[in-house]
C-alpha cells in the first residue's frame, strides 16, 4: 500500500475535495474486507464490518491531523470493530476458533478463476492441499495471533503499526510473532522445504482477490453511507462501485528486493518483484534487457548478470502497465590490482593495492611467508589504500581480497 498517495487523497479530502474518499474507498476496501472476512468467517458479518468501517472513518475524517497516518488509523478502526464482532458472538459456538475455521466453498472456486489455472487435474489438486494446509493452521491461531498474521502478511504493516493498530506494546507483537511463526512453522515446514511464510502471504493474497462485495451487497453500502452522511456527490461517485474501480487500475508493483546485500558482491543476483493486478498479470519484464520473470503466486524473479539501472514492467491482460527502475551494484567478478613494490620510510616496503568492483577486503589482505603465515609487522593504510610490511621480513607475498572473494597474489623481494 502506497501511504503516501492515500496521505495524498486525504489533503485533498480535507482541502474540499469530497470525490478524494470515494478513491480511498477504492484503495483501501479490500484489505478491510479481507481482514474482517479472515477474523469471522462470515461474509455478511464482514460487509457490515467493513461499511461500518468505512461510516466511523468518513464521520471523524476531518479530526485527522496527520494524512500519513490514515492507512493504520482506518486499520484500527476495522480491527476493534472487528474484534468487537469475534468477542460478542464467539458464545454462539463452542470456541472462537471454531467459528475462525468456517470453511468457504465459494472463495475456492474464486480464486481458481482468479488464478487463471489451467495445469492438470493433478497439479490442481496438490494446489487445493497447498491451500488446505495452509489455511487449517492459519485457522488453527487464537484470534490474536491470527490478527496479528493477517495484519502482518496481508496489510503488510510493519510491528510498531501492528502494535499500535491492536493497543499492545510492540514488544507483545514481537513475542505473538515468535509464537505465530513457531506454531505455523510446526504444522507447515513438512509440507514446505523452505519457510512456510511466503506461502501464508501468497495465499491470503490470492484468496483476497476471490473476496469481496456481491453486487447485492455494494449497493447496500452505497445507499447506506448516501444516508448516513450528508455528502450527496458521494453517493454518486461511489455508484461505480470498489471491484469495477478496482478492474480499471494499472498494475501494482509492491516490492523489487535483490537476493544479497548491497554491500555484499556477487557475480550476478536475483531480483524478486512483487506484483499485483486485479485483472490478470499478463507477464512481469525487465525492460532493457527484454527478460521475462518467471512466477511464483505473485513472487517473480529473474537474474540479473551486470550492474546498473533496469526498470521492471508489469503489464496485465488489458494492456495497462505500470513500471518501477531498480539499481543493482554489487556484481563484482574483477580480481583486485597489485601496484609495484617501493621502499618507504621506516625500512618498510609499500604496496598500493584496489580493486574497481566490490571494493578491497581489508580484514583479509595480508603478507605471508613461504609457509603461509601472516607476517607479524604488517601495516594498513585503508585511506590510501596501502599495505606495507618491514624490508627484514622479505621476501614475501603480498595477497589481496575483494568483498566479492575474488584474489591475487604477487610474491614481493628486495635486492
Amino acid at each position: 500500500m502506497d501511504y503516501n498517495h492515500v496521505a495524498r487523497l486525504v489533503e485533498q479530502y480535507h482541502a474540499g475535495d469530497r470525490h478524494a474518499f470515494d478513491k480511498i474507498y477504492s484503495l483501501m476496501y479490500r484489505r478491510q474486507y479481507y481482514f474482517a472476512f479472515k477474523m469471522t468467517g462470515d461474509q455478511y458479518a464482514s460487509e457490515d464490518i467493513t461499511q461500518e468501517s468505512f461510516l466511523k472513518a468518513y464521520s471523524s475524517l476531518d479530526t485527522l491531523e496527520d494524512p500519513k497516518s490514515f492507512v493504520r488509523w482506518l486499520g484500527r478502526i476495522t480491527y476493534s470493530s472487528t474484534i468487537d464482532y469475534v468477542r460478542k458472538h464467539s458464545r454462539s459456538v463452542d470456541s472462537v476458533e471454531e467459528m475462525m475455521d468456517v470453511p468457504d466453498n465459494s472463495g475456492e472456486a474464486k480464486i481458481s478463476e482468479a488464478e487463471q489455472y489451467t495445469g492438470s487435474v493433478e497439479d490442481e489438486a496438490i494446489r487445493d492441499e497447498t491451500r488446505k494446509n495452509v489455511r487449517e493452521a492459519v485457522n488453527s491461531l487464537d484470534p490474536e495471533m491470527k490478527a496479528i498474521v493477517i495484519l502482518k502478511y496481508f496489510n503488510d504493516y510493519n510491528d510498531s503499526e501492528i502494535a499500535e493498530i491492536m493497543h499492545i506494546p510492540v514488544g507483545t507483537v514481537k513475542s505473538r510473532l515468535a509464537g505465530c511463526r513457531r506454531k505455523l512453522s510446526g504444522k507447515l515446514q513438512a509440507f514446505y522445504s523452505f519457510s512456510p511464510f511466503i506461502w501464508i502471504m501468497l495465499f491470503m493474497k490470492t484468496e483476497a482477490i476471490g473476496t469481496g462485495l456481491s453486487s447485492g451487497a455494494a449497493a447496500a453500502v452505497r445507499k447506506t453511507i448516501a444516508s448516513k452522511v450528508a455528502v450527496p456527490v458521494l453517493a454518486v461517485s461511489v455508484a461505480a462501485a470498489p471491484l469495477v474501480v478496482l478492474k480499471s487500475r494499472a498494475p501494482e508493483i509492491r516490492t523489487i528486493s535483490l537476493n544479497a546485500e548491497p554491500q555484499s558482491a556477487v557475480a550476478s543476483e536475483t531480483v524478486y518483484v512483487r506484483a499485483e493486478s486485479f485483472n490478470t498479470l499478463k507477464r512481469v519484464s525487465i525492460e532493457e534487457t527484454g527478460q521475462v520473470l518467471e512466477k511464483a503466486g505473485n513472487i517473480y524473479r529473474t537474474q540479473i548478470p551486470e550492474n546498473g539501472v533496469y526498470t521492471v514492467a508489469a503489464e496485465d491482460a488489458g494492456g495497462k502497465v505500470t513500471r518501477q527502475a531498480f539499481t543493482v551494484n554489487n556484481i563484482d567478478t574483477d580480481i583486485p590490482e597489485i601496484g609495484i613494490p617501493e621502499k618507504t620510510a621506516g625500512e618498510m616496503c609499500t604496496v598500493k593495492v584496489s580493486d574497481q568492483g566490490s571494493g578491497v577486503d581489508w580484514n583479509n589482505t595480508k603478507f605471508v611467508d613461504a609457509g603461509g603465515n601472516a607476517l607479524k609487522d604488517t601495516r594498513i593504510n585503508e585511506d590510501e589504500g596501502k599495505i606495507s610490511c618491514s624490508l627484514a621480513e622479505l621476501p614475501a607475498t603480498v595477497k589481496v581480497t575483494d568483498r566479492a572473494g575474488n584474489w591475487r597474489t604477487q610474491q614481493v623481494v628486495y635486492e
